[in-house]
């Protein structure tokens, strides 16, 4: 088994795509989360790992109607410790998640708070980390969700240091900006090495099938870089995950 994390709106469900278009077995559609107008090729997310990661961190499922949904995102806001997500997260759950996609990928953004609970139940190959720059999700969840950049940095810190406090030594990053730049080669032969850990059937269909070049459009990227608002803490966090690809 494979895990994608990553901030909300830092490239996960790109980053996933051409890991499926490269091989990686995400599993069956009818079990993902809709594709909207956010992302019209999908998310790649399992509405089970959803569920089990918001009640963890929110203490209310996701995926059951738009009203649980709406009472999610704003438990979500009030950013609980490490502490009350392990205490709330359900690991028999979890354990049962992670024996029925043993030679899959899992991807969710909310692994970010709950990828211990993962690594401590499941036989995790690798982990793949996408990033972008913070002030760029940040622009990107004010759009989305109407947050104030303020909120957007606490909550940007927030997901990014507890995961570089749990993330492994040997987990694949992939930054949005170079996968999207003049040359992808290098972050394509990082993800079709994690691919290669969890391949779908040959016979299985998939967008971009062997050519994941054909998914990458610069035009998608809707917010650029900009440090002159970024708080000091979450710039140096930034340099932190940077160092890592170094």
């Amino acid at each position: 088994m494979i895990i994608v994390a990553g901030m909300h709106r830092s490239g996960t469900s790109l980053t996933a795509q051409v890991l499926q278009s490269l091989g990686a077995d995400f599993g069956p559609a009818e079990e993902m989360w809709e594709a909207d107008q956010w992302n019209a090729n999908g998310y790649l997310e399992r509405r089970d790992v959803i569920d089990v990661n918001s009640q963890a961190i929110t203490g209310i499922r996701r995926t059951d109607n738009k009203l649980v949904a709406i009472a999610s995102q704003a438990a979500y806001l009030r950013m609980p410790t490490a502490q009350k997500i392990g205490g709330r997260i359900d690991q028999a759950d979890v354990a049962r998640i992670c024996a029925a996609t043993r030679g899959f990928a899992l991807k969710d953004p909310r692994f970010c708070l709950t990828l211990p609970h993962w690594l401590a139940t499941g036989e995790v190959d690798a982990v793949v980390v996408a990033l972008r720059h913070p002030s760029a999700s940040v622009a990107s969840l004010a759009k989305r969700n109407r947050l104030p950049k303020a909120v957007g940095f606490k909550f940007w810190a927030w997901h990014m240091r507890e995961l570089l406090a749990t993330v492994p030594d040997d987990a694949i990053l992939v930054r949005q900006d170079e996968l999207l730049g003049a040359d992808p080669a290098p972050a394509i032969e990082r993800l079709e090495a994690a691919a290669s850990l969890v391949q779908a059937p040959a016979d299985t269909k998939r967008p971009g099938d062997g050519n994941p070049r054909s998914l990458l459009d610069p035009s998608m990227v809707h917010h650029q870089p900009d440090e002159s608002g970024m708080p000091a803490g979450v710039r140096d966090l930034w340099a932190s995950w940077t160092s890592k690809i170094a």
